[in-house]
């Protein structure tokens, strides 16, 4: 529903509390990609891993679809941006992280 409506949400001034709903959305999808993979510093079984990343998948695409209703630009660029830069910064890490463990893998069969 998010996905599908939120773009299309009316601003005005009967549309305020549509509007509040929706910036509650985003704060909880900004939420959703702060979660760890690790639970009290072990880290997730796979199963719950890849619910894990399924769930920040879909909450990337549900931020896509809100970023094209300008009423959210503010929200978005408040609470959402900050998490997604910092989403984006440990997913990068851990491509790295496991393009080196490849790496030597490679090194060590070789």
């Amino acid at each position: 529903i998010v996905k599908c409506c939120g773009p299309c949400t009316v601003v005005g001034s009967t549309a305020s509390g549509n509007v509040e709903a929706l910036n509650s959305v985003i704060r909880t999808l900004s939420a959703v990609l702060a979660l760890s993979e690790n639970e009290n510093g072990s880290t997730m079984g796979p199963q719950r891993l890849e619910e894990l990343s399924f769930l920040k998948f879909e909450s990337l695409v549900a931020l896509e679809a809100l970023s094209a209703n300008d009423a959210l630009q503010s929200s978005i660029a408040s609470n959402a941006l900050p998490t997604l830069l910092s989403f984006l910064q440990h997913l990068e890490y851990s491509y790295s992280s496991s393009e080196a463990i490849d790496q030597e893998q490679v090194m060590l069969i070789g």
